[in-house]
C-alpha cells in the first residue's frame, strides 16, 4: 500500500469477458501521463503460445520529450486487489514515429489457473505503475494520478447436441451440415460439415468448422466436439483452439472410422443416429473501450476527467466502476470523491420512485422471459440433455429443477454434467411444450388432445400452474365445441382427471 501511494502514476485496466482460449492480441486504450510530459502509452497483450505483456510509448502522437527513462511495474490482480504475478523494469523510451516497447512478462498456463481460482467473473485486471527517473533516481511527486481503462470483448458461446440420422446410409463425400447462429443478432457464425473421407483405405468421419461471416477480422475459436454412446457418455472427444479469418475460413479433422461405428452399432448408433456434443466459444475482439482519469494530492481534492475512445457507452459500466472503486480505496488512503460522486443518484420524489420501480419491474419481467426463452431455444450453457424417441432437448438443470420437483429428484440421482436422460413417458411435442412453459410460463394454443396430453404431463411432473392452464383451456373448448365433440372431450377429460387424482 505504501508503494502504491508513492507511484506518481497508476493504471488499472480491466478486460471484460476475458478468456485465454478466446482472446486475440489486444491493446489497452491509450492513456496520457500528464506528470511525465504528456507522454502517451498503452499496454499490449500479445497472443502466441501464451500471452506476452508489453509496455509501449506511442512517441509519434505525444508531446513529451525525445527521451524519457521510466521505472515501471506490471501486475495481474485478483478480485481483492492482491497480486497474482508481477514484474518490474527500467527502460529509456524514445520518441519515434513508431511505438517503443519494453517486454514485461509471460502470462502462462499456471497464472490462468490462479486467476480462475481468485476471480468470480471473467474479468482480467492489469495494474501498471510508473516512476520517472532522473540521474538514476525516482523523481518524487506530490500528486498521485490514476487512470482507469476498460475494454469489453465480444464473446459468443453455445453448447448443443448434433444428431446425424440414418448414419449407416451416409455415402462417401456426402455432406450433412449444421449452422450455429449468433444469440444477439441471429446471424450465422459457424457452420459444421460432417462427411466421410478416405484415409489409409478407411472411411473416416471428418468434421469441418467453417466461418460463415465474411470479415477481414480474426476470430479466436475454442471448441470441443465429443461423440456420445447410447447412455449419453462421452467416448471420443476432440478439443482445439485456433485463430481463423476470412483467408483461412475452414479446416477439417477426423474423429473416428465408420467401420468402428458400424461394428458397435448398439453402443454408438442407437436407432442409426450418431450423437455429437458440440461446445463452441468464439472471441470476436473489442466492442467498447473507455478511459477515466483521477488525481489525488496532499492539498487538493480529486479532479476527474473521462473520455471514450470508441463504443456506444458514455462512461465505464457500473459493474466495472464498482471494481475500480474497490481498488481505488485500497490504493489510496483517502476516498476519491469525484469518482464516488458519479455513482450517487439525485433524490427523487416518492411518486417518481414508484413510477420508476413499476417501469423497471415491467421491463425486467419482459427481458427475463425473453432471455429464458432464448436459453431454452438455443441451449446456451445447457448442462443436461433430455431424450424422448429420436428427439433431444438441451436444458439447464438448475432452471428445470426449480420448476419441477420430479425433475429435481431425477437430477439428484448422480446425474453428471452433460448426461443424456431418457423421458419415455412423454412424446417429443408434449415434452417441448412442457419445457417451453417451464422456462417462460407461456403455452402455445394447443388442440384439445394436445392440451389433454400436456395436462397429464403437468400432473406427472407436478407443475400445478401448467395443469391449471390446460384445465382452463379444456373447459373453454368444451363450451365452444359442438355437442358431440363436447361429450367426447368432456368424457376424456373427466377420465383423465380421475386417473391422475387416483
Amino acid at each position: 500500500m505504501a508503494e502504491s501511494r508513492q507511484a506518481p502514476f497508476t493504471l488499472i485496466w480491466t478486460i471484460e469477458n476475458f478468456s485465454p482460449q478466446t482472446c486475440l492480441t489486444l491493446s489497452s486504450p491509450s492513456f496520457i501521463v500528464e506528470s511525465m510530459g504528456n507522454t502517451k502509452w498503452h499496454i499490449e497483450l500479445e497472443k502466441f503460445c501464451n500471452f506476452g505483456c508489453c509496455f509501449g510509448r506511442e512517441g509519434n502522437e505525444d508531446r513529451g520529450p525525445k527521451r524519457i527513462q521510466i521505472d515501471f511495474e506490471i501486475a495481474v490482480l485478483a478480485d481483492d486487489g492482491s497480486v497474482l504475478v508481477s514484474k518490474t523494469g527500467r527502460y529509456v523510451f524514445k520518441k519515434k514515429p513508431y511505438c517503443t516497447y519494453a517486454y514485461l512478462l509471460n502470462l502462462d498456463d499456471p497464472l490462468w489457473s490462479k486467476w480462475r481460482k481468485s476471480s468470480s467473473r471473467d474479468i482480467l485486471t492489469i495494474r501498471c505503475r510508473m516512476w520517472k527517473i532522473h540521474a538514476s533516481k525516482r523523481i518524487k511527486s506530490s500528486s498521485f494520478d490514476m487512470c482507469f481503462a476498460s475494454s469489453k470483448l465480444s464473446v459468443e458461446q453455445n453448447s448443443f447436441i448434433w444428431s446425424i440420422r440414418d448414419f449407416s446410409s451416409l455415402l462417401e463425400k456426402q455432406k450433412t451440415s449444421l449452422s450455429w447462429k449468433s444469440t444477439t443478432n441471429d446471424e450465422p457464425i459457424i457452420s459444421l460439415d460432417l462427411r466421410l473421407s478416405e484415409y489409409k483405405n478407411e472411411e473416416e468421419v471428418s468434421i469441418s468448422p467453417t466461418l460463415e461471416k465474411h470479415s477481414d477480422s480474426n476470430y479466436a475459436i475454442s471448441y470441443s466436439i465429443s461423440m456420445l454412446d447410447a447412455r449419453g457418455r462421452e467416448v471420443v472427444c476432440f478439443t482445439n483452439r485456433r485463430c481463423m479469418d476470412y483467408s483461412m475460413r475452414t479446416y477439417s479433422f477426423s474423429i473416428i472410422s465408420k467401420s468402428k461405428l458400424i461394428a458397435n452399432k448398439d453402443l454408438y448408433l442407437k436407432n442409426d443416429v450418431l450423437l455429437l456434443r458440440c461446445t463452441f466459444k468464439v472471441g470476436m475482439g473489442v466492442v467498447s473501450e473507455s478511459v477515466e482519469y483521477s488525481r489525488s494530492t496532499s492539498t487538493s481534492s480529486v479532479n476527474a476527467t473521462k473520455f471514450n475512445k470508441k463504443g456506444n457507452e458514455s462512461s465505464i459500466s457500473y459493474g466495472i466502476r464498482k471494481i475500480f472503486k474497490g481498488m481505488r480505496d485500497k490504493l489510496f488512503s483517502r476516498p476519491l470523491s469525484a469518482i464516488g460522486s458519479i455513482e450517487n443518484k439525485p433524490e427523487s420524489s416518492n411518486e417518481e420512485e414508484k413510477e420508476h420501480s413499476r417501469a423497471t419491474f415491467s421491463c425486467a419481467s419482459h427481458s427475463l422471459k425473453k432471455a429464458l426463452k432464448g436459453l431454452f431455444e438455443d441451449g446456451v450453457l445447457s448442462d443436461v440433455t433430455l431424450r424422448t424417441g429420436d428427439e433431444f432437448f438441451s436444458v439447464h438443470r438448475n432452471i428445470v429443477s426449480a420448476r419441477s420437483p420430479v425433475f429435481r429428484s431425477m437430477f439428484d440421482k448422480e446425474v453428471k454434467e452433460h448426461d443424456v436422460i431418457d423421458v419415455p413417458d412423454l412424446d417429443a411435442d408434449t415434452l417441448q411444450s412442457l419445457l417451453l412453459f417451464l422456462y417462460t410460463e407461456t403455452a402455445k394454443d394447443p388442440q384439445c388432445q394436445d392440451a389433454s396430453d400436456l395436462f397429464k404431463a403437468a400432473h406427472l411432473y407436478r407443475m400445478g400452474d401448467l395443469a391449471e392452464v390446460c384445465s382452463s383451456f379444456l373447459r373453454d373448448n368444451l363450451n365452444k365445441s359442438n355437442a358431440e365433440d363436447a361429450y367426447s372431450v368432456g368424457e376424456s377429460f373427466k377420465s383423465l382427471k380421475t386417473k391422475i387424482s387416483n
